[in-house]
């Protein structure tokens, strides 16, 4: 089989043994994992409102790494799971399993609709208006903050930041 795009830095085999740890050690990746999206999160506005095609092509081959790492993860995971593991640690594997599926979801997005999106302003020679780019800015800071507080809270089982990341669903669900 190919390589990995980027190999996983903390999972390692011999930790499965270990329940407790070999989730504490995919937690570390998934943390790797949330950097990556996050970067193609962050790295997407400016691309989407005033990027060339080479800064879309730059943000669309990052899901290449997102999607490696997934892999890895999700492979991880699914042996641990074959393992006998505890009530909680059943729970946070699925949690675990859950919030990588979502980093990968939020890759894809970046990847197809908002590339997309910065491919049809720069084939249709578009310009957003002061008013239409002021929103975007606004919408996409929101999502932003969201995602560090819910990454926060996954990798550092932050209930704080859950609960912050929570109530700002309504203020994104009314932008959107």
């Amino acid at each position: 089989p190919d390589a990995p795009v980027v190999a996983p830095k903390y999972l390692d085999d011999g930790l499965l043994r270990t329940p407790s740890i070999a989730l504490d050690r995919a937690r570390l990746e998934l943390l790797r994992l949330s950097e990556r999206v996050r970067h193609m999160l962050a790295e997407s506005a400016d691309a989407v409102l005033d990027g060339t095609n080479e800064d879309l092509v730059t943000i669309e081959a990052m899901d290449d790494e997102v999607d490696s790492l997934y892999a890895s993860i999700v492979d991880y995971l699914g042996r641990l799971s074959k393992r006998e593991l505890l009530s909680h640690e059943t729970a946070e594997l699925f949690q675990l399993m859950e919030a990588t599926n979502n980093l990968e979801a939020i890759g894809d997005i970046v990847e197809t609709n908002l590339v997309q999106l910065g491919l049809s302003r720069l084939e249709n020679d578009l310009t957003l208006t002061t008013e239409s780019r002021e929103l975007v800015r606004s919408f996409h800071w929101e999502v932003l903050t969201a995602y560090e507080l819910a990454m926060l809270a996954v990798t550092q089982k932050n209930e704080a930041a859950a609960h912050r990341c929570s109530a700002m669903k309504t203020t994104i669900n009314s932008m959107a």
